[in-house]
């Protein structure tokens, strides 16, 4: 695997997968939304990498399958596939992987330089930017700049003229292509993802659409903010602290030769303060500001419909930014509406 622009993947934070074996990183600056694999409309005039297209509440989003594009294995889809939406190449397009697995701090990734990946004649590394070291792992560093061969042809799969003929293509190509062994049961699961997927009204307040967030802990306790409002992760090493500001800003550190401010929201969020300081930090923007929240650790993204957001009575949604709880597998956590709960902080007090 020869390095391309690896200059360009430093400071960055990244999103783990799992494709065929293959443990994989993408830029998390590049991940807009993720969700379980719906039905797809496949298009036969499409380029061959592309195993169709998805109606994503309107807009046209075409779909690989990332195990084929970098030439490993026949694209072959599963119910538990997940469907990774990027911004490529002034693009959106959908990645089709098997797991996605965790956050990870662009801090802990070592980038490195090596020939192959055990993979000689195998891996298309047209597709690969590098490998990165992950504490004891090897993973495979996706450039996603050149993953779109065809972007004129891609392009055209989001025209209104083939938008206008969907309809008219049969649902049952997409299985007798890529899961010829869906069963009924299978086939009409996918079909309530595509569905949903197709009428569901774009984020706008905090209980609309389909969210992607990122969930954090702090104080034994979880919590989510949307992905799309975060910038990146960052360890904090050394903090400038701020004498004259107000109780819930901890200090400044320096970001790419920018000062912002940490934000400590454990008195607001009515959390205890264990003596030890905090040493990550979640980067947000909020009215094009940069601010950092911190955070005991990152654990994980996950995507839910709103109405899987429970309104409970222990949260004042107007007053301290809470919007509801997400229960996932036995465990609570509670979304905050981040931009709601920073203007209220910041704005009254004319902290910069």
């Amino acid at each position: 695997v020869q390095l391309r622009n690896l200059f360009n993947y430093h400071a960055m934070d990244y999103l783990q997968l799992t494709t065929a074996g293959l443990k994989c990183l993408l830029p998390l600056s590049t991940v807009e939304e993720i969700f379980s694999l719906p039905e797809l409309t496949v298009i036969p005039e499409a380029p061959n990498d592309i195993l169709g297209v998805l109606n994503l509440r309107g807009d046209l989003i075409p779909i690989m399958h990332l195990s084929c594009r970098l030439g490993i294995t026949p694209p072959q889809c599963r119910e538990t596939d997940v469907v990774i939406v990027l911004r490529a190449t002034g693009l959106r397009v959908g990645v089709v992987v098997h797991q996605v697995e965790d956050v990870i701090l662009g801090s802990t990734v070592e980038l490195r330089q090596e020939p192959d990946y055990g993979h000689p004649g195998l891996l298309n590394t047209a597709f690969v930017a590098g490998l990165a070291q992950v504490a004891e792992e090897v993973l495979i560093l996706i450039n996603v700049d050149t993953l779109i061969r065809a972007p004129v042809e891609v392009a055209r799969l989001t025209s209104e003229g083939i938008s206008a003929e969907l309809e008219h293509y049969p649902s049952y190509d997409f299985y007798d292509r890529y899961w010829p062994t869906a069963t009924l049961v299978q086939r009409a699961l996918l079909r309530q993802r595509q569905q949903a997927l197709c009428h569901q009204v774009a984020f706008q307040e905090p209980l609309g659409g389909t969210l992607t967030a990122v969930v954090f802990a702090l104080e034994g306790e979880q919590f989510a903010i949307p992905l799309g409002e975060i910038q990146q992760f960052i360890e904090v090493n050394h903090l400038v602290p701020a004498p004259k500001a107000p109780s819930f800003i901890a200090g400044h550190v320096s970001l790419q030769n920018e000062v912002i401010s940490l934000l400590d929201l454990r008195e607001l969020l009515r959390l205890p303060q264990s003596p030890a300081p905090l040493k990550k930090a979640v980067v947000l923007k909020v009215n094009s500001m940069l601010l950092g929240v911190l955070v005991n650790d990152v654990q994980g993204i996950i995507s839910y419909l709103s109405q899987e957001v429970k309104l409970s009575s222990f949260l004042a949604v107007h007053d301290s930014g809470y919007v509801g709880s997400i229960i996932e597998e036995g465990r609570v956590i509670k979304l905050l509406n981040i931009n709601q709960l920073v203007n209220k902080l910041i704005v009254p007090t004319k902290v910069a």
